[in-house]
């Protein structure tokens, strides 16, 4: 080999040199060479993404694959070699897709898009069980309700209150009843016909009102009270004393709520309706006039103003008596069941849509919409997840900073009244699997 080669090969390996070292620097920075088909010179050279993924709970396999490949990256590392927590860098920008598995839990998959130089943090994303409804009590298919601290469960139609804590099933009287309620200290079980204490077992019949029979029953954060109605009269009625007060007599009266010590009232003469705030002894203090007619109802959506719904056209006021300017707020068109996150975001569903309403800015944001007709609306306000119910599938809706994720849990022959326990993660239902009906419990985390 001569003096002439030796130079050009020494020129060459100098120059393949200073091409590596400024490869290898780019790749340090976080750049990547790219080549795809079609070649883009403005793609050429990309600086990566960053993923970092956590799951409750933790372990589950991640399986991400970019839907336009390229020819100098392999994808195959990332195909469930990594599981959760994760942080997996060098990833170049685009579109991906993402799965999570678990086993014992439902998949979790989306598409993500990372974009250049950025990095994306899907935390503490919640992946839930894959498990079988296990029955609590075998009855026919009813209404069923679950008191507020989830220790009982009431099957009106079967007369059983079931202590969940204990899992026994306590005998109710073989009375009718039209309405109920569980005390705000969940002490004591209200109907239209007696007072149950479900430490004791003792049993108060009322003897009251036997010619017209108390109704409306509802019970608000004092744990003696509790409030019902006779024809347009309202009642109080102290718990720990089994004694009633009247606390207003009206002519008309829809419906009524007690909030923060006032008395608020739906009325309607002349063929119109009124929203009327009154205090604790019944002194007229402020007064709406509501739009259309007849047949509204207070909804108890747990939000500092008042919500109520105008059921023939579903339509829901929300209003604020305390406001001369703009007395309400905001309206909302084909509202059929909701929730309210927090005082400004509500969940709410029609017949086939879910949707997020934000109070502060007045704006709607289509969550999903169904095949199916929609009959319950649960939402878990720690957990960031909703779960909704069809006449026999059951689906939850998880949502990270990439959008909102269904996955159907459960199909069967029939749902219904769903409730969940956010304590623990459950869903209790009265329903029917095969020829097996009754009231049952299923586990989501």
């Amino acid at each position: 080999m001569n003096r002439k080669i030796r130079d050009i090969l020494f020129y060459i390996f100098i120059v393949i040199f200073l091409i590596l070292t400024f490869l290898v620097s780019l790749y340090a920075a976080g750049y990547k060479l790219t080549l795809s088909w079609p070649l883009k010179l403005s793609n050429l050279l990309l600086k990566t993404s960053t993923l970092e993924i956590s799951t409750s709970p933790k372990g589950a396999s991640i399986f991400l694959e970019k839907e336009q490949k390229t020819f100098l990256v392999s994808q195959d590392k990332y195909l469930g070699e990594n599981t959760s927590p994760a942080k997996i860098n060098q990833l170049l920008p685009g579109t991906y897709n993402l799965r999570l598995e678990l086993e014992g839990y439902w998949p979790w998959e989306n598409k993500i898009r990372l974009d250049s130089g950025k990095a994306l943090y899907i935390n503490n994303l919640i992946l839930f069980k894959k498990t079988l409804p296990l029955v609590l009590y075998s009855s026919l298919v009813q209404e069923i309700t679950l008191s507020s601290d989830n220790n009982y469960l009431l099957l009106p139609f079967s007369k059983k209150i079931i202590n969940l804590k204990q899992n026994i099933a306590i005998n109710l009287p073989e009375d009718n009843i039209d309405t109920w309620r569980f005390s705000a200290d969940n002490q004591n079980f209200i109907t239209n016909k007696y007072i149950f204490n479900l430490n004791t077992k003792e049993l108060i019949f009322f003897k009251q009102n036997e010619n017209k029979p108390l109704s409306n029953l509802k019970c608000t954060a004092n744990r003696r009270l509790s409030f019902y109605q006779v024809d347009n009269d309202i009642f109080e009625l102290n718990l720990e004393t089994q004694t009633e007060n009247k606390l207003i007599s009206l002519n008309s009266c829809q419906d009524y709520l007690i909030q923060d010590n006032y008395i608020y009232t739906l009325e309607s003469y002349e063929q119109k309706s009124y929203l009327k705030k009154y205090s604790s002894k019944g002194e007229f203090l402020n007064s709406l006039e509501l739009p259309y007619n007849l047949n509204y109802e207070f909804l108890n959506l747990d939000n500092q103003y008042i919500n109520i719904v105008q059921k023939d056209y579903q339509q829901l006021y929300i209003i604020d008596l305390n406001s001369q300017y703009k007395p309400i707020k905001a309206s909302l068109n084909n509202f059929k069941i909701g929730t309210w996150q927090k005082n400004n975001e509500l969940i709410y569903a029609n017949d086939y849509e879910i949707y997020s309403y934000n109070l502060n800015f007045d704006t709607f944001k289509l969550i999903t919409r169904t095949g199916e007709k929609i009959k319950h609306l649960m939402w878990h306000p720690d957990r960031d997840y909703i779960a909704y119910a069809t006449k026999d599938s059951f689906y939850i809706i998880n949502w990270q900073s990439q959008g909102y994720t269904t996955t159907k849990i459960l199909s069967l022959q029939e749902i219904k009244s769903p409730k969940l326990d956010i304590k623990n993660n459950q869903i209790y239902f009265s329903g029917r699997i095969g020829q097996q009906s009754g009231v049952y419990k299923l586990s989501v985390q």
